[in-house]
């Protein structure tokens, strides 16, 4: 079933970035970092979670899924907006703050003379 309809939280959780006029684009994507979430950690519910599965879910895609730094923050953006907006999650931030980018070497600026 292709067209499969959304469950009540991912419906209100889509509706409530739709209000808050999201680009579509966005509201796709933060909706895949749900389900995505919801996968990994075998359909509970999310209200049952707390700040270690959250972080579980981000060290998940880092190791597993090798994603980037900026990539990880953008699922932890939209999961904070579902604990914080729709579940009104009242402490600290899940997951424990955004990730780290891997050190780079130092820029070269334009030496002035």
């Amino acid at each position: 079933m292709a067209n499969q309809r959304p469950s009540g939280l991912i419906q209100r959780y889509r509706e409530e970035l739709q209000v808050r006029h999201n680009a579509r684009r966005t509201v796709e994507t933060d909706e895949q970092w749900l389900r995505r979430l919801l996968r990994v950690h075998r359909m509970r519910q999310p209200r049952a979670m707390g700040e270690a599965e959250i972080h579980a879910f981000l060290s998940h895609l880092v190791t597993e899924e090798r994603v980037s730094a900026s990539t990880q923050n953008q699922a932890l953006a939209a999961l904070l907006f579902l604990y914080r907006e729709l579940l009104e999650w009242g402490c600290g931030e899940p997951g424990g703050g955004g990730a780290r980018p891997q050190a780079s070497a130092p820029s070269r600026g334009a030496h002035g003379g």
